[in-house]
């Protein structure tokens, strides 16, 4: 269910390492899993999307624009 999901997914472990992401998280934040599983999020140097999820609080939902070229909409939950 959570990989056919058309809104993208991350699951990260306690210590907020990448535990899992579906292939629209994938395909978001430029990575796959095989390359960033056990990376912390923000680690993933490559995503400035990364860069603005951390910055969100637990329970919290947020508007990101990155680059002023795309708006996502982004709830960071815990499970």
């Amino acid at each position: 269910m959570v990989q056919a999901s058309p809104t993208g997914i991350i699951i990260l472990d306690p210590d907020e390492k990448i535990k899992m992401m579906n292939p629209t998280a994938e395909l978001f934040m430029g990575v796959n899993i095989s390359s960033a599983k056990g990376i912390q999020l923000k680690d993933l140097n490559k995503s400035s999307l990364a860069k603005e999820i951390i910055k969100i609080s637990l329970n919290e939902t947020s508007t990101i624009s990155v680059s002023g070229l795309k708006k996502y909409k982004i709830h960071k939950s815990s499970l």
